[in-house]
């Protein structure tokens, strides 16, 4: 039986999508990957290089499926084997909802507030950082940073991988915005969410 694996987003801390105290959400992660641990006998893990944040590259999306999100404002495109991850505690009044693909690939979209200006609303570069590139693009008719990097860690068989982690800050008006992280353990998972993210498309009657 394989023991449990963990993994810590870019900024160095275990990974809380709930914001929760990071033991409870440790244990949170490891009965969340409980199933797909039980019966993963290998997971491929790059390390090469990160994929740029920009140009956007080249992925077959012909069998992709629109998703339209119901926490958040927005529809976005993902390959087929994405599905929703529910969580039964939900804290306050947070605005996110999370996709996962493979073992240790996720996509997060959540809706929050920050800066006046897009310029200071992206995510604090850290000296840890891998191959980090970054953009400014338009998304749904709408002014984003994109962001692209070798960051957050993945522990497998005894081992620590540096993830491939993108992320998006989309602004939809002063101080509104729509926040994206995506993880992955190779970089033509993380090409996938480099495109996936450009397929958002922002629902108008939430731009006011």
């Amino acid at each position: 039986m394989l023991a449990p694996q963990l993994k810590r987003d870019p900024l160095g801390r275990d990974r809380r999508p709930l914001h929760l105290p990071s033991r409870l959400q440790l244990l949170l992660t490891i009965l969340a990957a409980a199933p797909a641990l039980a019966f993963a006998q290998t997971v491929r893990i790059d390390t090469i290089s990160a994929a740029p944040a920009c140009p956007p590259p080249i992925v077959d999306t012909t069998t992709w499926t629109v998703i339209t999100a119901t926490e958040v404002p927005a529809e976005v495109r993902l390959p087929a084997n994405y599905r929703e991850k529910h969580y039964a505690v939900k804290v306050g009044d947070l605005r996110q909802q999370e996709w996962r693909g493979d073992l240790f690939t996720t996509f997060e979209i959540e809706a929050s507030t920050g800066p006046d200006s897009l310029g200071g609303a992206g995510i604090v570069v850290q000296s840890w950082y891998q191959d980090y590139t970054e953009c400014r693009v338009e998304i749904g008719g709408h002014s984003a940073i994109v962001q692209s990097l070798r960051g957050g860690t993945i522990f497998w068989e005894g081992r620590e991988y540096r993830s491939y982690d993108v992320f998006a800050t989309i602004q939809l008006a002063p101080r509104r915005y729509l926040r994206v992280s995506a993880t992955a353990p190779t970089r033509s998972a993380q090409e996938v969410h480099l495109v996936a993210l450009r397929t958002i498309r922002v629902r108008a009657d939430s731009v006011r």
